[in-house]
């Protein structure tokens, strides 16, 4: 099966979009609630 052969040895790239996504998407959503916050207490 060939979605099995990717499931078990992806693709470097796809490995590091994946690493980069779950590594920034915390970030991002620290910086949204910080902005968010910071809009509503300047307003």
């Amino acid at each position: 099966m060939v979605t099995y052969t990717r499931l078990r040895r992806p693709h470097p790239v796809v490995v590091r979009i994946v690493v980069a996504a779950v590594l920034l998407l915390p970030v991002a959503l620290f910086l949204h609630d910080l902005a968010y916050a910071a809009f509503v207490a300047g307003r």
